[in-house]
């Protein structure tokens, strides 16, 4: 019996299929992302704003996402991916503005380990990870 986990990963292994998205440019955007925040954090100031962090479809994965065929949009296994992503990028934007504010202490804990941040960064990349590896 197939549980919704391996329905949604087969509908995401037919969506690489077709449109021959590099999931390892994704993961390795994400993890660049991440080091970039990290950065931010350790520097005490970003380049970007909250509202740049903020926007899920600038990125290489956002743009692939939000590019695709608009049936393809309207599938479940698209909304869950979009959703996951698009949370990523709203914990990222609340750190950039924490940064922004001066409020450090506060950014560095939103990156902490079990945070908001780390968990929709760590559900992301998982996801990707077991698309990549399925593939």
């Amino acid at each position: 019996m197939a549980t919704q986990d391996d329905e949604l990963l087969s509908v995401l292994q037919d969506l690489l299929r077709q449109h021959k998205f590099e999931v390892g440019r994704a993961i390795t955007a994400h993890t660049e992302w991440k080091a970039r925040l990290v950065k931010c954090v350790s520097d005490g100031h970003c380049d970007a704003t909250a509202v740049e962090a903020l926007r899920d479809d600038h990125c290489e994965l956002g743009r692939w996402l939000y590019h695709l065929p608009v049936e393809t949009r309207a599938e479940r296994a698209w909304s869950f991916v979009r959703d996951m992503h698009a949370n990523f990028h709203r914990e990222a934007s609340e750190i950039v503005r924490l940064v922004h504010a001066g409020d450090l202490a506060g950014a560095r804990l939103a990156l902490a380990s079990g945070a908001p941040f780390d968990l929709a960064s760590r559900k992301l990349l998982e996801m990707l990870e077991d698309w990549r590896a399925a593939a």
